[in-house]
């Protein structure tokens, strides 16, 4: 349908053609990610600091109920492996693991 075509309805179950059109309610559905809450408090934090970004995934966990998967953790502990990395001197090159 085009919105040069104008149509000329008629109502299935009489005939006329007296009719109106009525619209339909819409929804406007946002990605998941414009969902969340702001839980940085406004500032959004640091992506580029581990363990900012550590604590924001923390905050996340609570609100996702604390249902999170063994991964979701392990990037947790992963962030602060290397937060604590470069707050101890530690380089890009050093070999440096939880386990």
């Amino acid at each position: 349908r085009t919105l040069s075509e104008v149509p000329s309805p008629t109502c299935e179950h009489c005939g006329g053609t007296d009719l109106t059109r009525l619209i339909s309610r819409v929804s406007i559905q946002k990605s998941w990610g414009d969902s969340l809450p702001d839980l940085g408090g406004g500032s959004g934090g640091d992506d580029e600091d581990p363990r900012e970004m550590a604590e924001y995934l923390r905050r996340m966990r609570h609100e996702f109920g604390d249902e999170v998967t063994p991964e979701y953790d392990q990037t947790i502990d992963e962030l602060e492996a290397e937060a604590f990395a470069e707050e101890h001197g530690f380089g890009g090159d050093d070999d440096f693991d939880l386990e």
